[in-house]
């Protein structure tokens, strides 16, 4: 019997979300390969270990509400979940695409940029990695900047828990 440890007030590391102008302006400023991660992770809540794992079996496109399948054995979770696709998305991934791609193929087979490559990419282009108030940029953030999105986009706080798969 071990009792949880309380982490409130004791984070090691502030994050922010990106503005819709700063990921623009990373998706435009990184190779192609590596801009695809940075907006599905940023359009899903995808975590780094979930985007490596993701197939083009797992990206449904022929459906009335276009979506990724988060699947189980993927996920911290370990639920699978359905991600509808965003307008946005969807055409960036249909370009990405390969015409001769399997169902069993990996959506990012160059693999998906760790944090050191994003925080290159992200000074590439003038974004901070920390900010003056000194929150972080780093690879988690773009779950934030997607939770900052749906809270744009008027989706409740119930639904939105849902999409970023929190309990």
């Amino acid at each position: 019997n071990v009792s949880k440890v309380e982490e409130k007030g004791r984070e090691t590391r502030l994050r922010r979300a990106l503005s819709d102008v700063e990921l623009a302006k990373l998706i435009e400023g990184a190779p192609q390969y590596r801009g695809i991660a940075y907006i599905t992770a940023a359009r899903t809540g995808l975590r780094h270990g979930e985007l490596a794992l993701l197939k083009w079996g797992d990206v449904v496109f022929d459906s009335e509400t276009p979506h990724l399948l988060a699947r189980a054995g993927t996920t911290k979770n370990r639920k699978d979940s359905r991600i509808p696709l965003t307008r946005e998305l969807e055409a960036a991934l249909l370009a990405h695409k390969p015409d001769d791609a399997k169902p069993t193929d990996s959506v990012f087979p160059k693999g998906v940029p760790r944090a050191r490559t994003l925080k290159q990419d992200l000074e590439q282009v003038g974004i901070p990695f920390c900010d003056e108030q000194g929150r972080y940029a780093d690879f988690h953030s773009l779950r934030y900047s997607w939770a900052t999105h749906l809270q744009r986009q008027g989706v409740n706080s119930r639904m939105a828990m849902e999409l970023m798969r929190h309990s």
